[in-house]
């Protein structure tokens, strides 16, 4: 990728980078494509629904206990049921927030060495009161 200055600014953070070396192609083909993959999740996904909510049904039949469990019992199974599914998929996105941390402050380091002038120490004025005040 290339970068370079586009519009200038009083603020070194407010300056405006013109980022360039790549294009995008693409066709209605491609278009339609995705169109077509869409309406096939919607699809998937319809069904999906229509097969756990016979589950529902099932699991009630087969699983007489659950039945009698109090709604405060029951709350407290799908509250813990949601806290792990959550828990697996905030460590996921964890993970890709960390990735793109890395990417960025990679991406910080070329637009710096192509354009020198933005490589300099910008201090918050907010920090720089915190520090003077202790």
């Amino acid at each position: 990728m290339k970068y370079k200055v586009h519009q200038k600014a009083d603020d070194i953070k407010d300056i405006i980078i013109e980022k360039t070396g790549h294009k995008i192609h693409f066709s209605l083909r491609e278009i339609e494509h995705v169109k077509a993959q869409n309406d096939k999740k919607r699809t998937e996904i319809d069904a999906k629904t229509k097969v756990e909510k016979a589950k529902l049904v099932n699991i009630a039949r087969n699983n007489e206990f659950i039945k009698d469990l109090s709604e405060e019992q029951m709350n407290a199974v799908y509250m813990y049921y949601e806290a792990q599914q959550f828990i697996t998929m905030a460590e996921e996105k964890l993970k890709e927030f960390d990735d793109n941390a890395k990417e960025l402050e990679a991406e910080i380091k070329d637009i710096k060495k192509q354009i020198p002038e933005l490589d300099v120490v910008v201090v918050d004025k907010k920090d720089l009161d915190e520090k003077t005040n202790k």
